[in-house]
């Protein structure tokens, strides 16, 4: 029976039983692997909820179908199936589930599940690579117009180049200035007069 009602829990990633829970398969987010530059498939494992353990119809008329019995009869196995576990847990014995994990009870009452790991051989790893395109175009919009990357990346270097050139012109015209104020107080001196206007005014 153990067996029977992995098989339907992993087809319908829930199962309620009576007096245990409602046991549910919980997808895990797949990990980075930096070492492998891989990102392993994503794992699974079993999660137990307390609260609600009331069986569907739909466990009753799959087991109808599969074990090839009456509806009563598949109500009759389940509830038999779930006294019995309930009893063990109750009894303080761990006990284990094969595939799905170990079930106790706590203290305070309630059902813990120390889930085992599913991995459905359908999902494998996959390899994490950057991808680099070469020479890809897109269209992207500027104020009121559409240009491609291409575009913008030619107006982009002919601005820097015009940037480029006037910060140029602005060095060499500081270093001509420079070299003339220099010039000129070696030619007339540091006195502050050297710097004034040197023209004689006659008063009469």
């Amino acid at each position: 029976m153990y067996n029977t009602l992995y098989q339907y829990l992993i087809l319908y990633k829930q199962l309620s039983l009576q007096g245990v829970g409602t046991i549910s398969l919980q997808r895990n987010s797949s990990q980075l692997d930096f070492a492998n530059k891989t990102f392993s498939a994503p794992t699974y494992s079993f999660v137990i909820n307390n609260k609600n353990d009331k069986p569907s119809k739909k466990l009753f008329d799959w087991l109808s179908l599969i074990m090839g019995v009456s509806e009563w009869d598949a109500i009759k196995m389940v509830n038999d199936f779930s006294f019995d576990l309930k009893n063990k847990i109750s009894s303080g014995d761990e006990t284990s589930w094969d595939k799905i994990g170990v079930l106790r009870r706590e203290e305070t009452g309630n059902i813990v599940l120390e889930s085992s790991l599913y991995h459905p051989g359908s999902e494998q790893p996959v390899v994490a690579e950057r991808v680099i395109r070469e020479n890809v175009q897109h269209t992207m919009r500027v104020g009121e117009m559409e240009k491609t990357s291409t575009e913008m990346e030619e107006m982009l270097v002919v601005k820097e180049k015009q940037r480029d050139w006037a910060l140029m012109v602005a060095v060499v015209l500081t270093v001509l200035a420079v070299m003339f104020i220099g010039w000129y107080f070696s030619e007339k001196g540091l006195q502050p007069s050297a710097a004034g206007n040197r023209t004689v005014i006659n008063v009469k």
